[in-house]
């Protein structure tokens, strides 16, 4: 039973929409009319009565000419904004390289710093070793009795 439910929900989903595209189609290729009325535009499916059909508006001459000074107009503003987007993108490209080069020269001067450090270091380290004194030759290690130290 609930399948039956289903399927002609599913039909009359299908149904709709096809009943539906069927009247936009049958919308979409209807003409219209304009027709003058006592002065006033009324529009109609039907031809006028009185055979005083408006004609459809036609561009002007000037109308023409002020659409193309638009477009031109639309045309110079995009190229305008275009120019200031490249030199925008151009001027922080150039920011960000001169970051990474003054990035890398400070890492550069922290290395050299480092290893100056390091040296000097070392340098103090080998200057606080104790050496042991070497004894001549033919000494020996015990003092003999009876004698002083020096």
């Amino acid at each position: 039973m609930r399948k039956n439910v289903y399927a002609l929900g599913a039909l009359l989903g299908y149904l709709g929409a096809s009943l539906l595209t069927v009247s936009m189609a049958t919308v979409a290729a209807q003409t219209a009319y304009r027709c003058d009325v006592n002065g006033a535009a009324v529009y109609s499916e039907k031809p006028c009565a009185d055979g005083k059909a408006v004609a459809p508006t036609q561009d002007t001459d000037a109308q023409r000419a002020r659409s193309k000074e638009a477009a031109a107009q639309v045309k110079a503003d995009n190229r305008a904004i275009d120019s200031r987007i490249d030199k925008r993108a151009n001027n922080e490209a150039k920011a960000r390289a001169a970051e990474r080069r003054a990035l890398a020269k400070s890492e550069r001067a922290e290395a050299a710093a480092k290893k100056k450090k390091a040296a000097q270091a070392k340098a103090t380290k080998a200057k606080m070793k104790v050496t042991p004194v070497k004894k001549p030759k033919g000494a020996s290690a015990k003092p003999a009795a009876g004698a002083k130290p020096s």
